[in-house]
């Protein structure tokens, strides 16, 4: 077989994977949206842990719900360690508004 010939079924082979995958994994279904929200729910980064790892995770689970046309708040539920419950205190006290990406920031310094 030619070398372009074997390139060409090769691509081919590869975009259907990669369009099958993305239907199982990047769908609107019911599992996946379910499966999201789970995995939000139990998002918790350990004292000391890296909270640039953690930050990518919530976002990428946001970014994801997002995509999916889904909102998800929870309520008295936050993923980061008994360490800045100080922290999340004063920012609810002096801040009448919470930007997602000033907290961002706000988090990485006290970190």
């Amino acid at each position: 077989m030619a070398n372009e010939v074997l390139f060409n079924a090769m691509e081919d082979i590869a975009k259907q994977i990669w369009e099958k995958l993305r239907h199982m994994f990047a769908g609107k279904s019911l599992s996946n949206k379910l499966f999201l929200k789970e995995e939000l729910l139990n998002l918790h980064i350990k004292e000391g842990g890296n909270m640039m790892k953690h930050l990518s995770t919530f976002n990428r689970c946001i970014a994801y719900l997002k995509r999916m046309d889904m909102v998800y708040i929870t309520k008295d539920k936050t993923s980061l360690p008994q360490s800045y419950k100080n922290f999340l205190m004063t920012l609810m006290f002096c801040k009448s508004t919470l930007n997602f990406e000033e907290l961002v920031q706000d988090i990485l310094m006290h970190h």
